[in-house]
């Protein structure tokens, strides 16, 4: 049994030609018998949730966390479209960070969904020790021996009319002088 978190980061371009309002989205977020859902949050098309649920997770090959985004309505809700992610590419510690295509929709909606699973997946390569972490809302807190990845080198820029390259003075430096008045 291992520990899934995951993490209901938005949803965008919720717009739909054929409705005149704007909808008011929520997320039911499904693995095995467990349902979280997110908050409603009105009127909007690319709502923000930063909502965090943890699940547990049998030890099948072919377990998928589901992630349904809603609108709700006045009498009944509409479902706006779906996607299910498989958990056997999960790295361990590390977090995996996408927005996805939804399913079964009838616009071009995504959503962004963040996934760490905590203590099963595929061990993490040496060049991804500096991501591992435990929890999903943290920064990555370097492990024993990793690295974060080489900075590119630093660009300089002549900043002379000509664009030729400057050279280092090779002269005495500069004194200001100091100026008595009489």
């Amino acid at each position: 049994m291992g520990k899934l978190q995951i993490c209901i980061c938005g949803a965008r371009n919720l717009e739909n030609e054929k409705d005149l309002c704007l909808p008011d989205p929520y997320c039911c977020v499904r693995l095995g018998g467990k349902t979280f859902k997110t908050k409603v949050v009105n009127n909007s098309c690319d709502p923000v949730w930063n909502q965090t649920f943890r699940f547990h997770v049998s030890s099948g090959a072919d377990a998928q966390v589901c992630v349904e985004l809603w609108n709700r309505g006045i009498v009944t809700d509409n479902i706006l479209g779906s996607v299910c992610l498989p958990l056997k590419n999960l790295t361990m510690g590390v977090v995996t960070d996408s927005w996805y295509m939804l399913s079964h929709s009838e616009t071009s909606a995504e959503v962004r969904i963040r996934l760490l699973a905590c203590d099963f997946g595929a061990k993490p390569q040496a060049s991804e020790k500096w991501k591992v972490t435990r929890d999903i809302n943290a920064c990555p807190v370097f492990a024993a021996g990793g690295m974060p990845p080489p900075l590119p080198d630093p660009v300089t820029v002549s900043t002379n009319s000509n664009n030729m390259p400057m050279l280092k003075n090779m002269g005495p430096p500069v004194v200001p002088a100091i100026f008595a008045s009489s």
